[in-house]
This record gives C-alpha cells, sequence and structure tokens, in this order.
C-alpha cells in the first residue's frame, strides 16, 4: 500500500514540474506555451457561448465543430469565470488540464505496476512514456511526452479518464463474470472516454467481442450485452440527436470538414518518413519533421498493438480451440485485447479517412498510454530480476507466461518458466538511480525547451496586445466581422464577431458555402468583410507592397479555391505589434471575375 501510495505522489509530482515552473517563472505565458493552437478554438466557443441557448464560436449560429465533454467543462469554467475574463478562463483551463493529466497519469502508472510487479517500469512509462523515450524527443520535443498532452486540447479528459478505467480494470476483473454492476461501471467510462474524443469509440467494440465470444457469459450474453450497451446507446445516441437538433449534423463539423479519403497520402507520408526522397513525397509540402512525427504517432502504436496481437494469437495451444481463446485466458490477456484492438482499429480508420496534415499530437493520447503499457510489460520482465533481488529463485515469466505477483499480475498465455540468478543487492539502488535519473533528465530538458523557444509567443503577443487590436479593426472596418485563417485565437481575444474561416468550428452553410468555393461571399453578405491570419502566412506581409502585389498575395493566400476572385482589398489595419494585417474585401462593379485557375506570380518568396 505505501510503495503503491509513493508511485502515485511520485508520478503525480513529476507531471506537474514542468508546466507549475514554467507558470511560476512566466506567468499567463505558461498556458501558451503548452497549449496548441487548436485549443483557441475550444476557448473561444466556451467564451462565446456563455449565455447562448447552444455552442457557437462566432456568437451568432450554432456550431458543434468540437469534441463534446472537453467542451462542456470548459462552457462550465466560462461561466463560471464570465465571458469577457480571457485571462481566467485562460488560466483556469491550463491548471485543469495539469490536474487532470497528472491525476490521469498517475492512476495510470498505479495500474501498470499492479499489472506488471514493476514500479520503475510503472514510472517510466507514465513519465515520460516509453514513446517519448524512444523516438518522440528525436522527432519533435513538443511532442509525445505525458508533459505534451497539457494541452488545452480534448487529451486531458481523455488520459484522466483512461486512467481510471484501466485502474479499474486492473483491480477488477470485470469481463471474467457476467457482473452487471462491473459491465455497467466499465460502460459508462467507455461512454466518457468517447465523448472526450469521439474515435476513441472504437474502444467500445472489442467488448462486445469478448461478450459475445467468452464462455464465462454463456447463458447471461443478452443481458450483459443490455448491461453494457445502455449507457453507451443513451449517452453518444444523446449527443449525436442534440448535434442534429442544433445544428443539423449528427457528426461534428470538424470531422466532415477534415474527413474523406486520405490513405494514399497517408502512405506517402510514411515512405517520406521512413526515406524522405524527391520521388514519392507528401502533397502537403510539409517538411521531413512535420511530417515524421505526425506519421509516427499514427504508426507506433499500431505497430505495438499489433505486435501484441498477433504475438499473444501465435501462443495459442495447437489444439483446435475458438478464435479468440488465446486471449480470454487470463485477465491481462482479456485487459489488452481489448486495448489493442481498439487502438488497432483506430488506427486504421485515420489511416483510411483522414489526411496526415489534419491530424494534430492530441489525436493519439490513449493509444499513447495503450502501447507504453505493452512496452512496460516487457521492460518490466528485463528489470524485474535487480528491481526484486529479494526474489532469487522465484519462477519469473518468460515472454508468453502468466505470473502473478502479490495483487497485480502481469498475465499472459500459458508457457515455459526461467529461474533467474540472484543478483547483487545493490543492483536494486542502482536501477532506481537510473530510472529517476533518467527522468530528472527528461523532466528538466522538457522545461528548458520551454522557457528557451518561441512556441505559441505570438499567440501570447496578439492575446496580450488584444484590447487594442480590437479597438483598430472597430476603427478600420466599422461594424465589420473578422473573418479568421487561423485556429480560434482571433475570436478568443477579440471583442469583435469572428468567423473560423477553415470551418472546423462554422455552421452547416458556412461549410457547405466553403466546399462549393463561396466562402467569401457568404462571409461577405453575414457582415464579416475583414479576413486575417497570424500563423497560416509564413512572414507577415510587408508594408510597402504595391497594390498590383498585395492583390495577388490576397488571391494566392487566402482565395485560392474560391470560385469568384474579382474582390478588391485594402488594409483597414495593421497591428504595430504583432504586425498582424486585416485585410479589407469588397465586391468588385462591373468587372470580369478572373479565371479561378489562373496562376499568379508573386514578386518575393513568403517561405
Amino acid at each position: 500500500m505505501r510503495r503503491g501510495f509513493l508511485l502515485f505522489v511520485g508520478i503525480l509530482l513529476a507531471v506537474v514540474y514542468p508546466p507549475l515552473t514554467t507558470l511560476v517563472e512566466r506567468g499567463p505565458v505558461a498556458a501558451f506555451q503548452f497549449f496548441n493552437t487548436d485549443a483557441f478554438t475550444y476557448l473561444a466557443v466556451a467564451r462565446h457561448s456563455v449565455g447562448k441557448p447552444f455552442f457557437t464560436f462566432d456568437g451568432q449560429r450554432p456550431t458543434n465543430g468540437f469534441h463534446p465533454l472537453w467542451q462542456w467543462i470548459l462552457a462550465g469554467l466560462a461561466a463560471w469565470t464570465g465571458p469577457h475574463d480571457q485571462e481566467n478562463l485562460l488560466m483556469g483551463a491550463f491548471l485543469l488540464s495539469v490536474l487532470l493529466v497528472a491525476l490521469g497519469t498517475a492512476c495510470f502508472g498505479l495500474a501498470v505496476a499492479e499489472m506488471t510487479g514493476s514500479a520503475v517500469a510503472a514510472l517510466l512509462a507514465a513519465v515520460p512514456g516509453f514513446h517519448y523515450l524512444a523516438a518522440g524527443a528525436l522527432l519533435e520535443p513538443q511532442y509525445g511526452s505525458r508533459w505534451s498532452f497539457i494541452n488545452g486540447m480534448e487529451s486531458p479528459a481523455s488520459i484522466f479518464l483512461f486512467g481510471l478505467l484501466l485502474l479499474y480494470l486492473v483491480r477488477d476483473d470485470v469481463l471474467a463474470t457476467p457482473a452487471p454492476a462491473a459491465l455497467a461501471t466499465i460502460s459508462g467510462l467507455f461512454t466518457l472516454l468517447t465523448l472526450a474524443r469521439l474515435d476513441d469509440g472504437f474502444l467500445l467494440l472489442p467488448p462486445l467481442l469478448v461478450i459475445g465470444l467468452s464462455p464465462a457469459f454463456a447463458g447471461r450474453r443478452a443481458a450483459s450485452f443490455l448491461w453494457f450497451l445502455a449507457l453507451p446507446v443513451i449517452g453518444l445516441g444523446g449527443y449525436l440527436l442534440y448535434n442534429f437538433w442544433q445544428v443539423g449534423t449528427f457528426l461534428p463539423l470538424s470531422a466532415l470538414s477534415k474527413g474523406g479519403f486520405g490513405l494514399d497520402e497517408n502512405l506517402r507520408c510514411l515512405v517520406q518518413t521512413l526515406y524522405p526522397n524527391t520521388v514519392i513525397r507528401s502533397q502537403t509540402g510539409f517538411a521531413w519533421k512535420e511530417i515524421s512525427y505526425r506519421t509516427v504517432q499514427l504508426w507506433a502504436p499500431l505497430a505495438v498493438a499489433l505486435l501484441w496481437l498477433t504475438h499473444r494469437f501465435a501462443a495459442r495451444p495447437r489444439r483446435p480451440a475458438p478464435l479468440l481463446s488465446p486471449f480470454l485466458a487470463d485477465r491481462d490477456g482479456r485487459l489488452l485485447f481489448l486495448l489493442s484492438g481498439g487502438v488497432a482499429l483506430k488506427a486504421l480508420y485515420n489511416l483510411l479517412n483522414v489526411v496526415m496534415v489534419h491530424t494534430g499530437p492530441w489525436y493519439y493520447a490513449v493509444s499513447f498510454l495503450v502501447s507504453d503499457l505493452i512496452v512496460a510489460r516487457g521492460v518490466a520482465r528485463l528489470v524485474a530480476p535487480f528491481e526484486h533481488p529479494g526474489r532469487a529463485g522465484r519462477a519469473t515469466p518468460s515472454p508468453g507466461a502468466a505470473v502473478e505477483e502479490g495483487g497485480g499480475a502481469a498475465a499472459g498465455s500459458s508457457g515455459a518458466l526461467r529461474t533467474v540468478a540472484r543478483p547483487l543487492a545493490p543492483a536494486t539502488a542502482l536501477l532506481w538511480a537510473v530510472a529517476l535519473g533518467l527522468l530528472s533528465v527528461q523532466a528538466n530538458g522538457f522545461l528548458r525547451f520551454k522557457l528557451a523557444t518561441d512556441y505559441n509567443k505570438h499567440l501570447f503577443r496578439f492575446w496580450a496586445n488584444r484590447a487594442a487590436i480590437t479597438a483598430g479593426v472597430k476603427a478600420g472596418a466599422p461594424g465589420s466581422g473578422v473573418l479568421e485563417f487561423d485556429d480560434g485565437i482571433f475570436s478568443f481575444s477579440l471583442d469583435v464577431p469572428v468567423l473560423h474561416g477553415h470551418c472546423f468550428a462554422a455552421d452547416p452553410e458556412l461549410l457547405a458555402a466553403r466546399a462549393r468555393g463561396d466562402l467569401f461571399r457568404t462571409a461577405w453578405e453575414r457582415g464579416f468583410r475583414v479576413f486575417a491570419t497570424l500563423a497560416y502566412l509564413r512572414r507577415p506581409l510587408p508594408p510597402d507592397l504595391d497594390p498590383a502585389t498585395f492583390e495577388a498575395v490576397c488571391l494566392e493566400e487566402f482565395m485560392r479555391s474560391e470560385r469568384e476572385r474579382n474582390w478588391v482589398f485594402a488594409v483597414a489595419y495593421r497591428d504595430p505589434a504583432t504586425q498582424v494585417t486585416f485585410i479589407r474585401f469588397e465586391p468588385r462593379a462591373a468587372v470580369a471575375p478572373a479565371p479561378a485557375s489562373s496562376p499568379l506570380e508573386l514578386p518575393f518568396s513568403l517561405d
């Protein structure tokens, strides 16, 4: 009990150390340095939905372009702080993200320790995670560690709920017997996990196979299906019906705008990651580093999950047996079948349906936890002789063997046992020194990286200057709203109506207009007659552009997919602090529109 408590507290402190240290040193800047840019879409919707009967990004029309659970939490926080108190809303979201990730990670680490019998493996699986130790820090230090999921997105809710779910599954072998209360409990946690991130709903499918095929549920299958499916059907069905009632689409608009067959492009990204070349390259034009971390975050958890599934299936008895019998023989087999199966299904869905450029580092929080759990089992076998020298002469598991150790088990299919020679007692102290030293180096390296780089500081400068920017826009374009080609920072920061130009948090009418090339016309008719971007021009527009070049930049950088290109552009306001340019657009009268396919050569590069 004491050992588990110390591990729980140690992981908790290890998670909160970098973000809280950054907060003490930098104040509100810390939230920007940890949050992903898309987090400001959540914050903008939360802010503008206060006092409204629906969720809205622009303050006028309903939207559902978000994963619901985290948005509901932030909406409650915004109602408490008030819609105009951006700083308290921002800091509340940051501290809540830290708390949820810390608690969820600590529960995850405790579950891993009880499952493997190794506190060392559990510690490193929890913080920073084996994926980050293996590849994450090399590909992109900002992403892949447990600290990086303090991102203002849905990840904190996902990690918190998954930690609780895993700890419950480890301590109570729910799928061994058809106990109604236990089935309802895990189905409730799976439902909340799905509401936190909708494509984690694939985790709901493997338990149905276990209930349908396991001998433990013989004679109680119908009742067990009912107990397990009741909450998901009610919760997820209610969410989908609410979407359709308020917005007119069952699925979030963000999913509808990003979805589409993406297998070809995603395979190109894989080839380019493994072999950067000029023959087969991604069509997005991203650099190798950008392509690689997005690719690896999909393929690495998928590979680990498939390796475990195939290894366990290959270890099945040679005599004829039911298909799932290798996964149903013990608690850990059932548990990892649920988790690995869900991870594999989710990865395959994203591989087929979501182009890599649309995936962010927050997509795979649960997938990373599952893969770290599987790797921890192997690491536990390696360190067991050094971590538990008092168990000399006891049988320790070879790969594929079942073992029960003091309340937590690293169980697998039956297999041969091997005896390990008694190691020297100082090896235990050395093992812990290495593990804690590695954790300390990683934590301080991540902290130093946050403090030494300019990650998202352009967003902070914009937000800090929000009052002056709001006044400038109102003076330069009186009565006009802003069409934002960014990830929510304009809508969150400014006290003017803002439309989401990428349409992830738009309404169905605007999304349809964008699809047919009428986004700007629709926005102009709604009174949004200024557009701007902070992050999606590679450098600020130079202040001394001649009119022809200025028009070429507007058409090629913002209107490349528009049917109508017959617009007149002028600078409405240019913020001297951030160099963000707000561009007014008006329809050109009595002039035939230029063909949409006409190429325009810019006299300077935006690279």
